[in-house]
This record gives structure tokens, C-alpha cells and sequence, in this order.
């Protein structure tokens, strides 16, 4: 099973290319959703990983 914040994130990444009329979700997609991941960020930012604002 996976943790909530996760799941949404996941749930997000298929919303995104749902809204963007793409065929499939990809790893630009999952980027894109965990960057609104707090838990995510928390992770991206210890290695250094700035997003763009």
C-alpha cells in the first residue's frame, strides 16, 4: 500500500495529462506533481534539486 501523499501525487500526475489531452502520464508529468509534494520537496531540496519558480 502506498502513503496517502503519494498516492495523490500519482492521482495528480495522471490528472495533468488527463487535462493536457496526452495519451499517457510520464516521468515529466510526475515531476510536475511531485514539485506540489511537500514530503517530495522536503526529499528533491536534501539533494540539492531546486525547482524553477
Amino acid at each position: 500500500m502506498l502513503p496517502k501523499n503519494l498516492e495523490q501525487t500519482l492521482h495528480k500526475d495522471l490528472a495533468v495529462a488527463g487535462e493536457r489531452s496526452h495519451e499517457y502520464a510520464t516521468l515529466e508529468h510526475l515531476l510536475f506533481a511531485l514539485t506540489e509534494d511537500q514530503d517530495a520537496m522536503d526529499q528533491m531540496l536534501c539533494f540539492i534539486i531546486e525547482p524553477k519558480s
